[in-house]
């Protein structure tokens, strides 16, 4: 089977050979006019602090990992302990449930304002219905308005 390359692929794109070349090594900076070198250091052990002609000693400020009262890497105090996987799952839990509580409380919002409003809507329709009826109550001569009053 044949090797592909670069230039290949770039050829079956339709991109022709648009292949990078390698950049040119930077200049060596302590060559360069004006500009001071740097130098790449190696990393520091944790708790250690490096400074240049300085000896390595640890800091003051920084807590092991099994100090529970200081975490190094942010700063900040932790008094939290991991969770165990059932308590995870229980609180999974209670969040679902409480969930579906302020579901079926929007739900039953939603039904009581739909019910609402097809209850207005019904007494107004029955309204113009007795209104367009003209009936009267024959003991009182009153016009009826509602069922109640047909009924009675």
């Amino acid at each position: 089977m044949a090797e592909i390359n670069e230039k290949q692929v770039f050829e079956a794109f339709g991109l022709g050979a648009q292949a990078q070349d390698p950049a040119a090594p930077a200049a060596d900076p302590s060559k360069a006019e004006g500009a001071q070198a740097q130098e790449i250091a190696d990393p520091a052990e944790e708790g250690v602090q490096t400074v240049e002609g300085a000896q390595t000693e640890p800091t003051a400020d920084a807590g092991t990992p099994e100090d529970p009262e200081n975490d190094a890497a942010t700063g900040t105090q932790t008094d939290k302990q991991p969770l165990t996987p059932e308590q995870r799952r229980e609180n999974a839990a209670r969040r679902r449930e409480q969930e579906r509580a302020r579901q079926q409380a929007a739900i039953d919002q939603a039904v009581q304002a739909a019910v609402d409003q097809e209850r207005t809507k019904h007494d107004t329709e029955m309204q113009a219905f007795f209104a367009a009826a003209g009936l009267k109550n024959t003991v009182t001569g009153e016009p009826i308005t509602n069922m109640d009053q047909f009924n009675a």
